[in-house]
């Protein structure tokens, strides 16, 4: 199919996008990759009289860390953040969970911060950001705000961004050292949208955990930390008994639909086990830098 008639605008400064922006008051999208816009608009799902194409803005396309800070620019590809040195050195969740994300050809022109406001429930970038404790500036004409991961994501498919903004940074603080993380995700096949996925970071000292961070992705609507997860490990001793009951919160804290991949029990049978497997992943990095012996295999 072909996509519907609409105007076109490319600036290429971000001076003149937010122009833009606070000029166009029909319906209207910005194009930067195009991997989830342009597929919408072939199949006539959207039908928007503007197109603002921001691809040209090469001031966007940056990815850089600054004071401990990693800052990614609104234009920074895929491939650009999976493989900035920064990233793998100070987030190396971010390289585990990009093995999971489209292929070479999707990552080389697709775009961090448009994965970010499609916010697809199948995609890993908004769980992984959530994870990380990301950022979001946020710009128009009017000025700027910064927005955490919470209360940027509204739900699938949706953010908070005003008409006349548009998200033109994400910044990721410094992890904590010696943090262990690990992201699992399960689909048919390698490289298929994913029928569920789970993440972990947490840091662990003298055999006690702290600063949890648990999540999934496309297990109910709107997920991403679960903090009922969190508290079964959050300032307890590792044991298998801590595992076990996080599992068992995860089961009962997901809220899935069934599709024609896969039924709701399926799920929640999935995010019981993809939970055990990142946390023991997670605990087994962390121990190979804390102050007691690195894990190995479920705990006693």
């Amino acid at each position: 199919m072909k996509p519907p008639v609409f105007d076109y605008e490319q600036p290429t400064s971000l001076r003149a996008a937010l122009e833009s922006l606070s000029r166009n008051t029909g319906t209207f999208k910005l194009l930067a990759g195009g991997y989830s816009l342009l597929p919408l608009l072939n199949a006539r799902t959207i039908s928007p009289e503007c197109i603002i194409d921001i691809s040209r803005i090469g001031e966007l396309r940056y990815v850089t860390e600054e004071a401990g800070t990693i800052r990614i620019g609104a234009l920074a590809t895929h491939d650009q953040v999976m493989n900035n040195s920064a990233v793998i050195r100070e987030c190396p969740i971010v390289f585990e969970a990009y093995k999971h994300v489209g292929n070479h050809t999707i990552r080389n022109r697709g775009t961090l911060c448009g994965s970010l406001c499609f916010n697809d429930p199948t995609a890993e970038m908004p769980l992984i950001m959530s994870l990380l404790g990301a950022t979001f500036v946020v710009r128009s004409s009017w000025g700027s705000r910064t927005l955490s991961a919470n209360d940027f994501f509204k739900g699938p498919f949706t953010n908070s961004l005003m008409p006349n903004e548009m998200l033109v940074e994400v910044r990721i603080p410094r992890q904590p050292a010696g943090h262990g993380h690990s992201f699992i995700e399960i689909s048919q096949r390698y490289g298929d949208r994913g029928l569920a996925a789970a993440g972990c970071m947490l840091t662990l000292k003298y055999g006690v955990v702290s600063d949890v961070r648990i999540g999934f992705r496309n297990l109910g609507e709107g997920l991403g930390r679960v903090r009922a997860v969190e508290a079964e490990l959050e300032n307890k001793a590792v044991n298998a008994a801590a595992i076990d009951a996080a599992s068992t919160a995860a089961r009962q804290s997901v809220r899935p639909e069934a599709d024609m991949h896969a039924d709701a029990e399926y799920r929640r049978d999935v995010a019981a086990t993809l939970t055990k497997r990142v946390i023991e992943t997670a605990l087994m990095r962390a121990g190979q830098t804390s102050h007691v012996p690195s894990f190995s295999g479920r705990l006693s």
